[in-house]
């Protein structure tokens, strides 16, 4: 039955919780990118890792922009310089006109040459020029590409010693020692050799990949941000000598409400790490906290996370994505940087167990105000109902979309060609046609992605809104914004979570029925807060520090 569900075959046909839908428009939006994780029969590791993508406005027009990460051939050495001949990473620039979604790919005009080994991808700010820079994590030396507000990008990964040589990652850019400058945790998996690619089996005996564990662990490293274009590694400094764990997903907020940027580890195979922010660096504490393992005391196949603040106490709640077999994990947050497992009454047990989850993102898809949840799937062990149906690379599933009816989620039906089997891996999510409903882009390894746009039917007003902050102004990566006034619908800004990728970090807000105008709070990384408006719903607005009324706590 699992093996059913897993291949996309419905075993009874509930009713659909919610009228949330998304159609695939990947094709009429003119994206012809595909993920190439360099198959070649010899069952490499990395071949099952990637890729990530990111929504970005990388051009300033107020129109997210889509990057996809390119892997190809798997080196043959982990310090092999990057062929000539593989492909790169793509980016495509957002041309929507009159409601119609269109890219186009402006890869060579925009200078970007990035031709390692991709992986993922973290977006922020980090050489305080006002304009979001890309940090590609891959197999092999990460690279960080400068954008020079001019749609184009330099590679600055030599000059700013950010060129992590490991088996990295997710990767979050947040300001971790609050000086204003935006930092880099980088999160690394496994230390592998293509030379010594071990054999491992199936329970049919044939081959197939193998699990982490065959592979050492590789440590996590942290950049401070030196201010002049240069990073400086204090992975030591700030996190102690702490043993290397399998690192994959990561997530930047203040879990414990003590001001404090906190970093949140999804760990494959070993238990999660909570690095508590001290002030004068961090002290894992995921096993005091309640989030290292689940509710069985078991360590779980950490891949993607999301986080929203799904009971409205203003504190950060998290999901974990994992493999077939455990279900995704719902740790609720105290308040305190505690945490329970609370899946199964959140109705998320059963219903994710046949699954292997990627990307993930807990987000008001239906503007209800409360945060949904969406999951892109995809196994790392051969199905063999797939591998004997003469599929090259069977390891598709479909994804899952969950509505948010009030302490439950409970799966949407009528997405069926929008979710359909894939390899899914990153997941962002974003408004790409500025409508106020946050639309999906899914990553597929080795094969296409899913532009998704939210097609919801929503009557309700909203105001969407983009927090900046410095001179020149940047995206306020680490403030908190919400709705002044009735339910709070707190927001990070931010860019990181899911797997591998980075969000749109602009909020959206749904407004009572009727309301023509709203104010709205931001809460900045420093503490200190502003109260914005009114703002014209229906329309983003931009909200810049100091431009605002002082608010109170």
């Amino acid at each position: 039955m699992a093996v059913l569900a897993a291949l996309g075959i419905a075993l009874s046909a509930p009713a659909s919780a919610g009228a949330v839908r998304f159609s695939d428009i990947t094709d009429e939006a003119g994206i012809d990118f595909r993920h190439d994780n360099g198959l070649s029969g010899d069952w490499h590791y990395p071949e099952i890792v990637g890729g990530g993508c990111a929504l970005v406005d990388h051009d300033g027009d107020g129109r997210l922009d889509i990057l996809f990460i390119q892997s190809g051939a798997v080196p043959r050495r982990l310090a092999d310089a990057e062929p000539p001949d593989r492909a790169p990473s793509r980016l495509y620039r957002n041309t929507t006109t009159d409601g119609r979604i269109r890219f186009a790919d402006v890869t060579d005009t925009a200078g970007l040459d990035a031709r390692g080994y991709g992986l993922g991808v973290a977006v922020g700010d980090l050489t305080g020029n006002g304009h979001p820079d890309l940090y590609i994590t891959n197999y092999g030396p990460n690279s960080l590409w400068r954008n020079n507000g001019d749609g184009t990008f330099t590679d600055i990964t030599a000059a700013s010693g950010t060129g992590d040589p490991g088996f990295s990652a997710s990767a979050s850019v947040a300001d971790l020692d609050r000086d204003g400058r935006l930092d880099l945790f980088v999160s690394n998996y496994v230390v592998y050799d293509p030379a010594d690619n071990p054999t491992c089996l199936a329970e049919s005996t044939r081959r197939d990949y193998c699990g982490p564990s065959v592979f050492e662990a590789a440590g996590d490293t942290v950049y401070r941000n030196l201010g002049d274009g240069r990073f400086e590694d204090v992975t030591e400094a700030w996190l102690g000598d702490h043993p290397p764990l399998r690192g994959l997903g990561t997530v930047v907020a203040d879990f414990d409400a003590d001001g404090l940027p906190d970093v949140f580890v999804a760990n494959d195979g070993d238990q999660n790490q909570f690095w508590r922010n001290t002030g004068a660096g961090f002290s894992e504490q995921a096993l005091a906290s309640g989030a290292a393992v689940n509710r069985h005391g078991r360590m779980e196949a950490g891949m993607g996370i999301g986080l929203a603040d799904l009971q409205d106490d203003a504190d950060w709640d998290l999901l974990l994505t994992h493999l077939t077999g455990e279900s995704n994990t719902l740790y609720l947050n105290f308040g305190d940087g505690s945490f329970v497992d609370d899946t199964a009454a959140w109705g998320l047990q059963a219903s994710t167990l046949p699954f292997t989850g990627f990307g993930a993102a807990l987000a008001d898809f239906d503007r209800d105000t409360r945060p949904d949840l969406i999951v892109a799937n995809g196994a790392v062990r051969v199905i063999e109902a797939r591998r004997e149906a003469g599929e090259a690379y069977p390891l598709a599933q479909r994804d899952q979309l969950f509505r948010n009816t009030g302490r439950r989620f409970e799966p949407v039906t009528g997405n069926e060609a929008a979710l359909a089997p894939a390899v899914g891996r990153g997941l962002a999510i974003g408004d790409v046609d500025n409508d106020g409903l946050r639309d999906v882009l899914v990553c597929n390894n080795h094969g296409a992605p899913r532009l998704l746009r939210n097609r919801t039917r929503v009557d309700g007003p909203w105001v969407g809104v983009r927090a900046v902050t410095g001179e020149p102004p940047r995206d306020a990566l680490g403030a908190v914004a919400s709705l002044a006034g009735g339910a709070a619908q707190r927001q990070r800004v931010a860019t990181d979570g899911s797997y591998l990728s980075a969000h749109d970090p602009r909020a959206v807000f749904a407004l009572p029925a009727g309301a023509g105008e709203a104010r709205v709070v931001v809460e900045w990384a420093d503490g200190a807060r502003e109260r914005f408006g009114p703002l014209a719903a229906g329309h983003y607005h931009d909200l810049r520090r100091g431009e605002g009324e002082t608010a109170s706590p």
